[in-house]
Parts: C-alpha cells; structure tokens; sequence
C-alpha cells in the first residue's frame, strides 16, 4: 500500500514548477544517446532510480525529474502508463 502512495506522490510533486520538460530535455536526465530503444530507457531509469531514490538515501526532487523523463520518453514508444487526476479520482489510463 505505502508504494502507490509513494508513486501517487511523485506523480503529484511532478506537477509542480516546469511541468512541461521536452524530449530532448528527457534524453539528458536520463543519459540517452541518439538511436535509443525502449530497452535503453528503461536500462537508464533503472540505474538512476536506484541512484535517487529517497528510500536509499537519494534526492527527491532529481528522482521525481528521472521518473518525469522515463514517462516522457516511455509515451513516445507507445506503452505510456498515465495517471490523470480529476477533481477527486485518480484514473489510470494507458497499459498497464
């Protein structure tokens, strides 16, 4: 239970400041080269999730940025997991 509340709140700290991150701006926090595949994102959110992550020890805010680009870049491979909050329902739209 902790950890759909702890993603709920990734997902909520995400829509703070410079919600609108671009492609390119992805591809640096996640340390992708040009070429890369679906394989390669996830490879990449992997290792920085597991350099970041609060429960290790790591920053929030530059774990929220990581999870902030793995969905992005996700969402052009066509596998986006969304989570859209509407007045007081989280849906989850997308694959699962």
């Amino acid at each position: 239970m902790w950890r759909v509340f702890f993603h709920l709140l990734v997902y909520l700290g995400s829509l703070g400041g410079d919600f609108a991150l671009t492609r390119e701006e992805a591809e640096v926090i996640l340390q992708l080269n040009r070429g890369y595949t679906r394989d390669d994102i996830s490879k990449a959110y992997r290792r920085l999730a597991k350099e970041y992550h609060p429960d290790v020890g790591g920053d929030t805010q530059k774990f929220i940025q990581v999870k902030r680009a793995y969905d992005l870049l996700i969402s052009y491979t066509g596998g986006a997991t969304r989570f859209i909050l509407t007045h007081h329902t989280l849906f989850t739209v997308g694959r699962m």
